[in-house]
């Protein structure tokens, strides 16, 4: 997307809150919660994921992931992929649960906020 467009579209916001931790960071510390057994730890790892795609919208594209996804479809998509990566668990072992979680809603999300920015960019050409 070209800068002016970026500007207009998704304008760079602040946060009001403390800045997330890296990524790999976030790895080792989903990678050391008991999330194949406890659904809680299951849960904060998802949470942890959907704040920073979250954050990552709002300042790519200037959208909520509310406006693209409700909450119960990321929570089962996201339970969806974790039982997929707990069956394949030895062949992805490498990306880690957050990064294959991060990954995966990425995915779905930014198509859909591809989506609606170029359905944006249509709507505020029409005169």
């Amino acid at each position: 997307m070209d800068h002016d467009l970026k500007q207009n579209l998704a304008p760079t916001r602040a946060k009001g809150r403390p800045p997330a931790l890296s990524l790999r960071n976030e790895t080792v510390w989903a990678d050391n919660l008991e999330w194949q057994t406890n659904e809680h730890d299951l849960n904060r790892i998802v949470q942890a994921v959907i704040a920073r795609l979250d954050s990552t919208f709002r300042e790519e594209y200037g959208v909520c992931l509310d406006q693209l996804a409700d909450g119960s479809e990321l929570l089962a998509s996201a339970s969806q992929s974790a039982a997929w990566y707990k069956q394949a668990e030895e062949r992805y072992r490498h990306l880690g649960i957050y990064s294959y979680l991060n990954a995966g809603l990425d995915n779905l999300l930014r198509k859909r906020a591809c989506r609606l920015v170029d359905q944006r960019r249509t709507n505020g050409a029409k005169p």
